[in-house]
């Protein structure tokens, strides 16, 4: 009883906190989102007058997208929608999938990738020490990890867990393949970032804004802001693959109201990597000033009649 009254307390402030009506249909998904964002965070969404990058997250979480978003979240499913989109040319090559990890042909596993296609982050790459018998209990875990209720991405949560081995991408500048991420809403971009290891022994990520100027750099741990180390893209992507990779990523993400479109600039092609809606589950860095531009350019992104519904 006396956690029930805890619950209802903090759902009641957390809904006084937002600054709009919020129907009690959605109320659960709010307190899901608000109990996250205050564990990690220790602040509460608020949707009146947005305040970052994280309340733009939460706000198109709540308001336009349904907690079965399988056909865009699941790795293996958003191909389809994407193909549609922009053809076959901007997929990986798939050589096996499955959902029994034991039944993976670790032959063609190596040199490539095992993946899962209900999480982020679950990525192997497989050399030729590998050893099947090591790995396979791990994969087998990550399966079975419900990991859209442990994480606070929601959108996973109904995927049907899967395992695939994916073809490596060949990199066509440098030794290194870097990651692409687009911010985007209904089609604009807001803002931009790349993820590279060719300056540091990790990762580490370059923050820019729609016009590819600089807003900060920081480690793949995203605890900390620092200032940026590049004043554009020039150091990772060349203008005119740039161009198209965005220009592919406006068309994906047409229809939502917030979505980030990732991508890799391969040999021979811009490679399509995956859809996110609910990036760290809304808990990004506090105050990253990309979530302040990304406010000023569309003062509209907190009315809930902009919201276009989503096509079944």
């Amino acid at each position: 009883m006396a956690r029930t009254i805890r619950q209802i307390l903090f759902l009641l402030r957390a809904l006084s906190k937002a600054g709009i009506w919020i129907p009690l249909r959605k109320w659960r998904q709010f307190y899901l989102i608000a109990l996250t964002r205050w564990s990690r965070n220790q602040y509460l969404p608020r949707f009146a007058r947005g305040q970052d990058y994280n309340d733009m997250i939460a706000f198109a979480a709540l308001f336009q997208l349904t907690e079965d978003m399988s056909k865009y979240t699941d790795k293996i499913l958003v191909r389809e929608y994407i193909k549609q989109c922009i053809g076959d040319q901007h997929l990986s090559e798939i050589l096996q999938v499955t959902d029994d990890p034991y039944s993976l042909n670790f032959e063609s596993a190596r040199g490539n990738y095992i993946k899962t296609n209900n999480s982020s982050g679950h990525v192997w790459p497989i050399s030729q020490n590998t050893k099947a018998s090591h790995l396979l209990p791990e994969i087998e875990g990550a399966l079975n990890q419900t990991y859209g209720t442990e994480k606070g991405e929601r959108l996973y949560q109904h995927i049907a867990p899967k395992v695939f081995i994916e073809k490596t991408i060949e990199p066509r500048r440098g030794s290194g393949l870097d990651e692409f991420k687009f911010i985007f809403h209904y089609g604009h971009l807001l803002w931009m970032y790349v993820g590279s290891s060719k300056e540091a022994e990790k990762k580490m990520w370059h923050c820019f804004d729609h016009e590819q100027n600089p807003l900060y750099s920081c480690f793949d741990d995203c605890r900390e802001l620092r200032d940026p180390k590049h004043q554009n893209m020039d150091c990772f992507i060349d203008s005119e693959a740039l161009s198209k990779m965005i220009e592919l990523g406006k068309k994906c993400t047409e229809p939502f109201h917030f979505c980030r479109f990732d991508s890799f600039l391969a040999k021979d092609e811009i490679i399509f990597s995956e859809l996110t809606f609910m990036p760290q589950s809304a808990n990004w860095i506090r105050n990253a000033p990309e979530g302040k531009l990304a406010l000023q350019r569309f003062p509209e992104f907190f009315r809930k009649d902009k919201i276009r519904p989503l096509e079944k």
